[in-house]
């Protein structure tokens, strides 16, 4: 779906990440390059932004609640 919203101009990564989780209510976006999960990650939790990706792999099916709070 990522993949198919990116093809159209001006949708980048992060608002084809953000439609899924907030337009479709996907329960499973883990966006990454999101500069407040970024900062959030860090500072509660310590976590660097290269090390976000296998952070969030314990949070699955519901990253993207993760993500927003």
């Amino acid at each position: 779906m990522v993949e198919r919203l990116t093809r159209v101009r001006g949708v980048g990564l992060w608002t084809a990440e953000m439609f899924l989780m907030f337009g479709l209510g996907r329960p499973d976006v883990w966006p990454v390059r999101d500069l407040g999960l970024r900062r959030a990650a860090a500072r509660l939790f310590g976590v660097a932004p290269e090390a976000l990706p296998a952070f969030g792999e314990a949070f699955r099916p519901y990253r993207s609640h993760l993500a927003w709070y």
